[in-house]
């Protein structure tokens, strides 16, 4: 079972919301087991594990200098409260929120 932070067409992806993110924020520890969700596939059928790891590859380039990508990672890099953080620090980074991987066999 896999629990996800948004709406996924996945099978054996389940949605739980904000409380799935807030759940992989305290367990970063363990981050191995946090993935990124899939939102949606098509073609093949993968197994379920399969997707998971493609979907930690793609995540990289979503991420800057090896950074996440997060409010709360922005307010970190800015060293300001989440509250703080505005538009025009944003606009200073690089940001990839959505990634489509295209498998080549």
């Amino acid at each position: 079972i896999v629990f996800s932070s948004r709406f996924s067409k996945v099978k054996g992806v389940l949605n739980f919301g904000v409380l799935t993110y807030f759940m992989c924020r305290c367990f970063k520890k363990s981050r191995s087991r946090c993935y990124p969700t899939i939102v949606a596939y098509s073609g093949f059928e993968y197994p379920l594990s399969i997707l998971l790891k493609i979907a930690k590859l793609g995540i990289k380039y979503m991420k800057v200098n090896g950074k996440s990508f997060s409010i709360l990672d922005f307010a970190r890099e800015f060293q300001v409260d989440y509250k703080c953080v505005t538009w025009s620090m944003l606009s200073k980074i690089n940001h990839y929120p959505v990634v489509i991987v295209r498998i080549i066999k």
